[in-house]
């Protein structure tokens, strides 16, 4: 008998397949929004509608309208907002005590949910363990010609630093979780080690426990080195392996940058209103964390992110709005190059004016937009156009060339 579906599934529709492992589930609340006008919504029995294969229903859940993952984890984070960050708007207030009851009530299954783990582990455990004898029973093979290595066992205190060398080795070469459990590295410890099986951890500690408590130590290390301090905030978001849009948050203080945090923003609303609340939030989490100041905020500088950029800065006005220079270096060799063309460019104008201000215009026959355009491509001709490229193209060299001695996308004012 399958187990009972949570209450969640009360606020959610079941969408597409998304992986090869979960579903899509999209939201009532944001649904509704988007049904049109005139439309009736039928209720069932707790007062929340019976959305279900109507056509505007099914082009919004393409559209991926309230969508997220079909885990209860991700469905409580849409409505509540992860860390309280960003809560669904569409949402009754009874969908709202809802889901902070079945959140709360997680707490209660804390015993039983621990002993999974524990279950978990020692299966775990014992997983590595008959992979561990597999490959030991294969060196003693005699056909094979290999050597075992010195049989002397490691000390606890020996075991923590190793298994913490793991992890860092791990980072340090980008490597993937499971190289660990490899039986040929794990052949290869062995040979110098005859004992390095008690002491390799699995790949769930090591992508587990050991990264966690890494993670913490460099978080304290972080919170004392920026107590106090001015740091520029940045961000910046882009697709992973998995198509999952993945949003960074970083802290630049001193010339060095400081990755604080993820935020998976799948299910994130990408409006001016939306963007603009992100971005607070972004600056009130760290704050309050680090216990230092953001006085700047950057980010892309694309007509979307830069709206939202200065609509943080208009409710925030102690900020200062950076945009991303990362591509000044391209932006200035396309300029300079430009202006070796300006012999050729000038006497093609005092050729074909005219003509090049007729194409412009093109078709256009409304007398406003046709007046408009002649006087643009009028100035374009003109003399003017060259003396403030040539404006433009100093300003940028200077930044370029700071940018190339530093080797780093990170400039500061002085």
């Amino acid at each position: 008998m399958p187990p009972a579906k949570s209450e969640i599934w009360q606020l959610f529709l079941a969408g597409a397949k998304q992986n090869n492992s979960h579903l899509h589930a999209h939201c009532l609340g944001c649904l509704e929004k988007h049904h049109p006008d005139g439309e009736v919504l039928e209720l069932d029995s707790n007062g929340f509608s019976k959305l279900s294969s109507e056509s505007w229903v099914t082009e919004a859940c393409k559209d991926d309208v309230g969508g997220v993952f079909r885990v209860k984890e991700s469905m409580i984070a849409h409505i509540l907002g992860k860390n309280r960050a960003n809560p669904c708007l569409n949402v009754s207030a009874q969908a709202l005590k809802i889901a902070k009851t079945i959140k709360k009530g997680k707490g209660k299954r804390s015993k039983d949910e621990a002993s999974e783990n524990e279950a978990d582990d020692e299966k775990e455990g014992r997983k590595l363990k008959k992979l561990l004898t597999k490959v030991k029973a294969s060196m003693k093979q005699s056909q094979l010609k290999v050597f075992c290595g010195i049989n002397i066992p490691f000390t606890p205190e020996q075991e923590e630093v190793i298994q913490k060398q793991f992890l860092w080795a791990t980072v340090s070469a980008n490597l993937p979780f499971q190289w660990i459990e490899d039986p040929e590295v794990m052949t290869l410890f062995l040979l110098f080690w005859l004992t390095a099986g008690d002491v390799i951890p699995s790949q769930k500690q090591v992508s587990g426990q050991l990264l966690n408590n890494a993670n913490d130590v460099v978080t304290d290390q972080l919170k004392t080195s920026l107590q106090g301090k001015y740091v520029v905030l940045t961000s910046d978001g882009w697709k992973d392996e998995s198509h999952n849009a993945v949003t960074g948050v970083n802290l630049a203080v001193n010339g060095k940058t400081y990755l604080v945090d993820f935020i998976l923003a799948n299910s994130h609303k990408k409006d001016g209103d939306a963007m603009c609340h992100a971005f607070k939030a972004m600056i009130d989490k760290a704050e309050e964390v680090y216990g230092m100041y953001v006085v700047a905020l950057c980010s892309d500088n694309d007509s979307g992110s830069q709206r939202r950029r200065k609509n943080v800065v208009l409710k925030q006005p102690y900020l200062f709005g950076l945009p991303c220079c990362a591509h000044q270096n391209t932006h200035f060799i396309v300029f300079d190059r430009l202006q070796n063309l300006k012999t050729s460019m000038q006497l093609a104008v005092f050729t074909w004016r005219n003509d090049i201000i007729a194409v412009q215009v093109g078709a256009e026959k409304n007398q406003k937009k046709k007046k408009k355009l002649s006087n643009d491509a009028a100035k374009h001709c003109d003399e003017g156009f060259w003396h403030q490229l040539k404006t433009v193209v100093d300003d940028l060299e200077l930044i370029c060339l700071g940018l190339n001695m530093n080797q780093t996308d990170i400039m500061r004012p002085d």
